[in-house]
């Protein structure tokens, strides 16, 4: 089922873990700007930034935001309950 509203309300865990800062805490809705959203090139060059730094390897990996999403994270269990998406 396709998401046509935001499912944030006042939460604000993504902008408040992003280590970037690069979230601007704007609402999604459909065709807004990924721009509104969050500064992709902060984003991604602090990313490469924190990986090479902990690991050596420069590569855009971070993904907190996602991690502490409550919306994705209710979406992860059901899917690791085998609930029907």
């Amino acid at each position: 089922q396709a998401v046509t509203e935001s499912k944030c309300g006042p939460c604000r865990r993504c902008v408040d873990v992003c280590p970037a800062k690069a979230l601007t805490g704007t609402l999604w809705r459909p065709g807004l700007p990924r721009e509104d959203l969050f500064q992709p090139d902060i984003c991604e060059k602090t990313q490469r930034a924190r990986m090479l730094a902990a690991t050596g390897i420069d590569a855009d990996l971070c993904g907190l935001c996602f991690a502490v999403c409550p919306y994705t994270q209710r979406y992860l269990r059901r899917i690791e309950r085998g609930e029907t998406l």
